[in-house]
C-alpha cells in the first residue's frame, strides 16, 4: 500500500514507501532492474517521440538522475534546438538547472 507524505503530493521518494501495516520483499515485486521513460513533445503538448530502457535498479534518486541525464543526451543526439526537461524529483532538476547556469 503506498502512502501520501504528510504535505503536498505524492513525490518519487513517497512512491517508495510503503505502509508500516504490510510487508513486502522488494526483491520480488521489482526484480534486478528499473525502467526509464522519456517522451518528447512539441510546443502544442502533442507527443513526437518515446523512449524506454531497462536500467539497473537502483535508489530512486538515482534512477530519476539517470532519466535526466538520458533526456539530454536524446535532445542532444535528436539536435533539438529548445528543450524543457520536467521531472518528478525537485533535488534533480534544481542540480540540473544550477549546472545549466554555469555553462
Amino acid at each position: 500500500m503506498w502512502t501520501k507524505e504528510p504535505k503536498g503530493n505524492f513525490t518519487v521518494k513517497s512512491v517508495y514507501k510503503a505502509s508500516q501495516e504490510y510487508s513486502y520483499n522488494s526483491q520480488a515485486i521489482f526484480k534486478e532492474f528499473t525502467t526509464l521513460a522519456v517522451v518528447a513533445r512539441d510546443e502544442n503538448g502533442q507527443i513526437l517521440n518515446a523512449w524506454a530502457k531497462e536500467h539497473i535498479l537502483c535508489d530512486p534518486l538515482q534512477v530519476e538522475a539517470a532519466a535526466l541525464f538520458w533526456a539530454v543526451q536524446l535532445a542532444t543526439e535528436k539536435d533539438f534546438k529548445h528543450v524543457i526537461i520536467e521531472g518528478d524529483s525537485k533535488i534533480c532538476i534544481d542540480a540540473f538547472k544550477w549546472k545549466s547556469e554555469l555553462c
